[in-house]
């Protein structure tokens, strides 16, 4: 399997874990601007001011990431592979495992803070592969660019794209089936195993840098 596929693979298996993950612990979207938009007006007209905080923590923090990551690709990358984007992959994995030592100190708002970060930055690095634009945090511009490919029709061009859009929601869908069944059933201890495939990702960018 092409390496760059595969970290785009990787990444939308993280962010559907994240997602379905925090919002076991939570009811908190950590990657996830329209739903937390539509939660934060939901927990707003029911007074659940908690709740409401947490999602604004979370949207607050995912744009921020989103920001830093998108300033770290452009001065990084010059191309659509995902290149040079180890270093920061390992400091999402310090900010979500941060994150995850807080909450067992009792913050849950540090640790919707930190997740959310941390996948903002995801968010920012990962933009497009090979013609697609693809993100790895949801799944609804993937979902609305297969539609159109499918209407284009069935050109080789299209067929390639239609493939890389395909994967990467079933990626992203299978990552939220895996983190909500472990969160569910280990709470916290469920939700650190995302830290897996994030190294994964990690360790496959490297590579790529290494072999230019």
């Amino acid at each position: 399997m092409d390496k760059r596929f595969a970290v785009l693979l990787l990444l939308t298996l993280v962010g559907g874990f994240a997602d379905a993950g925090s919002f076991v612990l939570l009811t908190t979207f950590t990657g996830h601007i329209t739903g937390n938009a539509v939660l934060a007006m939901i927990y707003l007209a029911q007074g659940h001011w908690l709740t409401l905080g947490y999602c604004t923590i979370a949207l607050c923090c995912f744009l921020a990431g989103t920001f830093f990551g998108s300033c770290w690709r452009l001065r990084h990358q010059t191309d659509n592979a995902p290149r040079h984007i180890a270093p920061l992959l390992c400091w999402q994995a310090l900010l979500m495992l941060a994150g995850c030592g807080l909450w067992q100190l009792g913050s849950s708002a540090g640790f919707i803070l930190l997740q959310a970060l941390a996948l903002g930055l995801q968010n920012g690095v990962i933009q497009s592969l090979r013609s697609a634009k693809v993100h790895s945090t949801y799944i609804t511009g993937m979902s609305t660019s297969l539609i159109n490919s499918l209407a284009n029709g069935c050109h080789a061009q299209e067929r390639a794209l239609r493939w890389t859009l395909f994967a990467g929601i079933l990626g992203f869908v299978a990552g939220a089936l895996l983190g909500g069944v472990l969160t569910a059933r280990f709470a916290l201890f469920g939700f650190i195993v995302l830290l897996l495939p994030l190294l994964a990702a990690a360790q496959l960018s490297r590579q790529l840098a290494d072999n230019g």
